[in-house]
This record gives C-alpha cells, sequence and structure tokens, in this order.
C-alpha cells in the first residue's frame, strides 16, 4: 500500500507538467500508466532531462529518432531482449504521439531487432499446487480466477454480481469488464468456485454484509471496518501474488534483472487456461470467446450463448483442476467398481466350478447306472427271442431321445453293451 500511495504522489506531481499530463490522461488502465510511466521515465534519465517537456525542446523528427535508437542500442547492451525493448517503446511513442511529435516509429522500432521466439512454458499443476499452500483465502482466489483465464488487470474491476453460481455444475460464471464494450464471459472449475466461497464465507464471518456491488477482492481490514469493502487496486493484487510466488519457491529473484523467467510471472496462468481448453478439443470459436479475444462478431448475432459457452468449457474443467484430490476419488471409485467386477466373476467362477464337479460326479453315477440297467434289458429282450440288430436298435434309442432318430455315436454305444453282453 505505501509503494502504490508513493506512485500516485509521483504521477500527480509530474502531472504538474503539461507534456506528463498530456500522456498520462490518455492511458486508461493502471496497469498500463504504471508500464508506460517507468519507460518513459527511464529514457527520460537516458536523455539526461531534468523535466518531462526537455524530451521536446528538439525540434529535428531526425534528431529525436536518433535518440531514441541510441536508447535502444543501450538496452540491447544490457542483454535486454526485443520484446521488452519493443514494450519499454510503447510508452515513449505513446508520449510523443500525446504531444502531436510525428516520427517514423515503423523504422524506429526496426532497431529492436527481431522478435525472438517464445520459449517460456507453462507452470506445472504442482508449482501451482506449492504456490496455493503457501497462499490465504484471498490469494488462493486471485490464482483461480487467474485459472479462469482473466488478465490480472482484470481482477480489481470484479464484483460480487459479476458471479453467477452454476449450482448443477458447482461452478461460477464470471463476467469479466461488466459493462465495458470488451465484457466476455468466463468460468471458474469447481474447485475455484469452491475457494470463492470459503473467501466470502471468512469475509461474512467477520462481519461483512456482501452486497452484489461489493469488490470481490477487497484489501485487508480491521474489524471496526468490516462492513466498509475497499476494492484492491492492480498494484496491490500485483505485489500480493508476486509475495506468494515467491515465498513457494516457484519463482526466485534474479540476479540480473535483464534476464527473464522461464515462466511469465502472472501471464502465464492466462496461457495455461488457453491451453488446456485447446487440448480438451474446445471448439476453436468458443475458446477466443472465453478468452476475451475479439472474435469479429456482433455481441447480439452468431455469437455462442451461456449455456453453449458452459458445455464446453466443461470439456476441459479436469484439465484445469488443480488438485488431485477429484482424479484420486475417482480412481479409487474405479478401483472399486474393478474390485467388485473381480469380486462377482470369481464368484461366478467358483459357482461354475462347483456345478461341473457335482455334474462330472453324478454324469459318472448316471453312467454307470445306465449301463446296469440298459444290460439288464439287453438280457430280457434276448430272452423275448430279439435278434442281436433288433436289441441294438432298441437300447440306441434308449440312449438317446425317443422323439428323434439315434445318432451314430448313441448306436456305437448300444453295440459296446451289447458285446458287452456277448463277452
Amino acid at each position: 500500500m505505501a509503494q502504490e500511495e508513493t506512485w500516485k504522489r509521483n504521477i500527480h506531481e509530474r502531472s504538474k507538467e503539461k507534456c506528463y499530463s498530456n500522456f498520462m490522461n490518455t492511458l486508461e488502465t493502471d496497469d498500463t500508466k504504471r508500464s508506460y510511466d517507468l519507460s518513459l521515465t527511464q529514457y527520460k534519465y537516458f536523455c539526461k532531462a531534468e523535466m518531462y517537456a526537455d524530451l521536446l525542446t528538439e525540434k529535428d523528427p531526425v534528431e529525436v529518432k536518433g535518440k531514441i535508437i541510441d536508447w535502444i542500442a543501450h538496452m540491447k547492451a544490457g542483454g535486454i531482449s526485443s520484446s521488452s525493448i519493443r514494450t519499454k517503446l510503447a510508452g515513449v511513442q505513446h508520449f510523443y504521439n500525446a504531444n502531436d511529435r510525428v516520427l517514423n516509429w515503423t523504422m524506429i522500432k526496426k532497431n529492436s531487432g527481431k522478435k525472438e521466439p517464445q520459449k517460456d512454458r507453462l507452470y506445472t499443476k504442482e508449482e501451482i499446487q506449492r504456490i496455493l499452500d503457501k497462499c490465504d483465502e484471498r490469494k488462493r482466489v486471485m490464482i483461480f480466477l487467474l485459472l479462469a483465464g482473466l488478465r490480472i488487470g482484470a481482477l480489481p474491476h470484479l464484483k460480487i454480481r459479476d458471479l453467477k453460481k452454476r449450482e448443477n455444475e458447482g461452478l461460477y460464471q464470471l463476467t469479466v469488464y461488466a459493462g465495458e464494450k470488451e465484457e466476455y464471459t468466463s468460468f471458474a472449475t469447481p474447485e475455484g468456485a469452491g475457494v470463492i466461497d470459503e473467501y466470502l464465507d471468512y469475509r461474512r464471518r467477520k462481519g461483512e454484509e456482501i452486497t452484489p456491488d461489493a469488490p470481490l477482492l477487497r484489501e485487508q481490514f480491521a474489524p471496526e471496518d468490516a462492513a466498509k469493502p475497499k476494492a484492491m487496486s492492480l498494484y496491490s493484487i500485483e505485489a500480493t501474488l508476486n509475495r506468494a510466488l515467491l515465498d513457494s519457491g516457484v519463482r526466485t529473484k534474479l540476479a540480473n534483472s535483464n534476464l527473464r523467467h522461464d515462466v511469465m510471472r502472472f501471464h502465464a496462468f492466462r496461457k495455461m487456461f488457453n491451453t488446456m481448453l485447446q487440448k480438451a478439443g474446445v471448439k476453436p470459436l468458443i475458446k477466443e470467446v472465453l478468452m476475451g479475444h475479439d472474435v469479429g462478431l456482433d455481441k447480439s448475432y452468431l455469437r455462442p450463448g451461456e449455456d453453449e459457452l458452459l458445455a464446453e468449457y466443461l470439456k476441459a474443467v479436469d484439465l484445469l483442476t488443480i488438485s488431485e484430490e477429484k482424479q484420486l476419488r475417482q480412481q479409487v471409485d474405479t478401483l472399486k467398481t474393478q474390485a467388485s467386477d473381480l469380486d462377482f466373476v470369481k464368484k461366478q467362477y467358483l459357482d461354475v466350478k462347483i456345478r461341473l464337479e457335482k455334474a462330472e460326479k453324478g454324469f459318472e453315477g448316471y453312467r454307470k447306472g445306465s449301463k446296469d440297467l440298459l444290460s439288464a434289458l439287453a438280457t430280457e429282450l434276448e430272452k423275448k427271442g430279439y435278434s442281436q440288430n433288433e436289441i441294438v436298435q432298441v437300447i440306441a434309442k434308449a440312449l438317446g431321445a425317443v422323439a428323434r432318430p439315434s445318432t451314430s455315436a448313441e448306436i456305437e454305444e448300444a453295440k459296446k453293451i451289447t458285446e458287452a453282453l456277448e463277452g
């Protein structure tokens, strides 16, 4: 908070210069103001200018261009990447544009060098879990909002009314930049929704009445100020999250401030959201809408509705879930099902095995008893004058079903019985 107040005082003091006021008053967000102010101030120091107005004393655009190109060379020598140089040039360009100074920025930017391919990676789920382990309720909400694809600059503007609970799915629908031309819809996972609910419950316990106009993220407060929520500023959010990243050990301070980390500090969460939507097979148009990108469609025509957005988003929920608890529960349920199925199979196998054993024993007994009966029958038929062939036919029918012709196997069995009689 102290650093933010200092920055605001500096901006107020510098704005006494008309040229600086022109520069600052044409910027919209605090994030852009802070970034552009830093770039312009660094350029001012390089030029050894005492006042910002001194940057406008040179009237020859060629001379001004040459000075900016010298600054670019200085930054290159210091190991600053071409991407960072272009970012810094944006602030200086805005200053000259705001004060009606026309320069050949196309040629100036060519001196920054070719844009290097991005080599940064995403945070792993394990790293995000380490960060969350170092967070209180409020910080966890910030992390899950970033995991919903929100730019960090959108967080200070969120209000309670921008949340809509989707009870069936157990998640929150988010209206980002509500009321602005950039307004769009995204979603927080059930895991993230649970974190938001815990944070709001904490505020209620402390005495705050949660109203639709209350900020989703509020500054820390004393008990007597619970009923007067004050929205967190972007600076405060960045400082709070940065401390969580450092405390977790996921991010460390680099000895050379011009070097880049392999993971973008805050934007990596948004990139992860984009990557997981793509990996889950979310429709490209829906993905772009959920990212808040302009897809060139009128907001009231051919634009996907909330339910369609939700249906596609749900494809990526598991990939965007950080805790392994849900996946572990699913694995346990699967294993339970498999174990239950295995027990059923084992029981069925044992039942069949027992039935087979009983059948085998019964068949042997039946076979032995049948042979004794049929031998006695053959003896009686022989006594009554039946020929050998007639006795075979009778016994064959006795072995089979009387309603059908005797099979060759049954006839062979009958022959064996009659041959035994002769023996």
